[in-house]
């Protein structure tokens, strides 16, 4: 089962990074880590610049779910962490671009509907 996650406030600007490609969805997060720790990661130490980074939370529990969005202020910097293999607290990090709603929908068609199996 895939679990996609959207940020709570949907303007015209997060759909417009996504888009993009600026903005990347990451899973495999640790429990403890903060918004913070994923923004020093994700910069490379000032290298690339980081506009954003949410952690996803369960609005029920109010703890984090283990994945987050990062959003980059250019592509280049977004694609730089998608050919990378980074790790935060002994955890490897699975990197991935962020969906628009549309290509959520299509996705969430494709997983559902019957395959075709020749006999």
């Amino acid at each position: 089962i895939l679990f996609v996650y959207v940020l709570e406030e949907h303007t015209n600007e997060s759909s417009r990074d996504v888009r993009e490609h600026r903005t990347l969805f990451i899973r495999n997060v640790p429990f403890d880590a903060t918004e913070d720790d994923l923004c020093n990661l994700f910069s490379a130490n000032s290298q690339r610049q980081v506009r954003l980074c949410r952690l996803v939370i369960d609005p029920i529990s109010k703890h984090p779910r283990g994945s987050a969005f990062v959003q980059f202020a250019s592509s280049n910097d977004a694609d730089a962490c998608l050919n990378s293999s980074l790790t935060l607290h002994g955890q490897e990090l699975i990197i991935d671009r962020a969906l628009s709603r549309d290509e959520l929908g299509q996705a969430k068609e494709l997983r559902e509907s019957p395959r075709f199996c020749p006999a």
